[in-house]
């Protein structure tokens, strides 16, 4: 539908009514409807930005689609995690998706579990599975959306808290939070077994992890670096971000894949730099997501990352934003 401004505006009356209109009315009350015509006009352009960060926006009606020009948020069931809880939510204008992410309190940044992970596999063959090398993952929380965000495809979300980061090597080996947006369902996810390929993974599941995604729909600058992992996938990575340039890590974004076809989109945020939020809001703010030439399914998809401090909550959120419709 096309806006009032994209129509031309209010129409102007025919030309014997607007010329009565000059002749008998005041100049006081010409003035007045002027004045009203022109803030009536400007007023959707000012309202069209409503905020879509989970601090000052509604909640949405549950089961009800937002109203027209109405912003709302929709959340998802709690998890606990460190001291305090995480839960995914969804930002929504005239019903249309603005925003998808994972909000933590800050105090779940507290007592934050020390596990490496709970995928494990003996690659040794040693009949000893050692904690520090056998397993992979870190502590996760695989967490709902209160409704599927509407035409983006998400369908759930996973949350991985790593305490000693994880490979490669003086690139992402400190504490950071890997949060996985799903496109693939969860039981397909679920299915990627063990074993002693990439990272503790099954060597079939590798190599399906691992099929070629078409040129055409590989983000731009993303390569396959071979890194397919357990109970995940294969991550997709951009060796011209920052932290490949000794230029340290603080937060980057990773595209997920497997059987050639994108299947998470995975923001990755340090723990230092949370910390960093959480004294400066004013550092928060969005970084754009490198795109495909094409998309492998019509829809809506994120052209930004987001990751913001909350000091009225008290909370950080990690956010997929800016969606736009693509055809395939």
């Amino acid at each position: 539908m096309q806006s009032d401004g994209a129509r031309g505006g209010p129409r102007s009356p025919p030309h014997h009514l607007e010329a009565s209109m000059r002749i008998h009315l005041p100049a006081h009350r010409y003035l007045l409807i002027t004045a009203l015509l022109l803030t009536t006009t400007a007023l959707p352009a000012q309202a069209s930005a409503p905020p879509t960060t989970p601090t000052s926006t509604p909640d949405c009606t549950p089961g009800v689609h937002a109203a027209p020009n109405a912003t709302c948020i929709s959340y998802g069931p709690e998890s606990n995690l460190g001291a305090g809880t995480v839960r995914t939510y969804t930002a929504y204008r005239s019903g249309k998706t603005q925003a998808v992410g994972v909000m933590l309190d800050r105090t779940a940044l507290q007592k934050l579990p020390t596990s490496r992970g709970k995928h494990c596999f003996d690659k040794d063959n040693d009949s000893h599975i050692s904690p520090t090398t056998a397993c992979t993952g870190g502590t996760e929380r695989p967490l709902t959306f209160a409704e599927r965000p509407r035409k983006t495809g998400l369908k759930w979300a996973l949350l991985n808290y790593s305490p000693y980061g994880h490979g490669p090597q003086h690139v992402y080996d400190t504490p950071h939070f890997d949060v996985h947006f799903y496109l693939q369902p969860k039981a397909q996810r679920d299915a990627i077994r063990p074993g002693p390929c990439g990272v503790l993974i099954n060597c079939i599941d590798y190599a399906r992890a691992t099929a070629p995604v078409p040129p055409a729909y590989m983000p731009a600058d993303y390569e396959d670096q071979g890194r397919a992992q357990v109970a995940m996938g294969n991550h997709l990575i951009d060796p011209t971000a920052p932290e490949w340039h000794h230029q340290g890590f603080t937060h980057t974004f990773i595209y997920g894949a497997y059987d050639g076809r994108l299947t998470f989109f995975e923001p990755m945020v340090s723990l230092a730099w949370l910390n960093t939020l959480a004294r400066d809001e004013k550092q928060g703010g969005c970084t754009p997501v490198k795109q495909p030439t094409r998309w492998q399914r019509a829809g809506m998809h994120p052209e930004q990352y987001c990751i913001r401090y909350h000091s009225k909550r008290d909370a950080f959120s990690i956010s997929l934003e800016q969606f736009t419709r693509n055809a395939m």
